[in-house]
């Protein structure tokens, strides 16, 4: 048994594929039961959403995968599951030091936009002048 092009063993990928689907259905019996405690209220909380969207989008990577095996969907499944790594996010709400400091950076993007701007404006300008610069040196 040896590892494909990927490096990925086999037996691993089996492994995980297997742990997708478990974690994928714990996900699911979550949101179902938090959905029947909560009724109208689980929509007023952000967090809440934002559960239900990676839920939904992890069990449309799952149905993609099924659907697409071969087919031209095979991208649009890749970019659906990219989403489960957005499960992680969900681990921020049991951290409220690092719930505290997400918050922040959500807030503070607004704010350092112009910043960011400018350093990739000056990054391209750098880039510009190395090329007219070192663009016929034959080494």
């Amino acid at each position: 048994m040896g590892l494909r092009q990927d490096g990925l063993d086999p037996l691993f990928e089996n492994l995980f594929e297997k742990l997708n689907y478990v974690f994928a259905f714990i996900f699911n019996v979550e949101m179902i039961l938090k959905l029947i405690g909560l009724d109208n209220q689980y929509f007023y909380s952000s967090w809440n959403i934002f559960d239900m969207i990676v839920v939904f989008s992890g069990d449309a990577g799952i149905i993609l995968k099924f659907v697409s095996s071969g087919s031209s969907f095979s991208s649009a499944a890749t970019v659906v599951r990219a989403f489960r790594i957005m499960r992680i996010v969900r681990l921020v709400r049991s951290q409220p030091d690092v719930k505290i400091i997400l918050d922040t950076l959500v807030n503070i993007v607004p704010q350092i936009t112009n910043f960011i701007t400018l350093m990739f404006l000056l990054l391209f300008i750098y880039a510009a002048l190395g090329i007219n610069l070192f663009s016929g040196i034959h080494l």
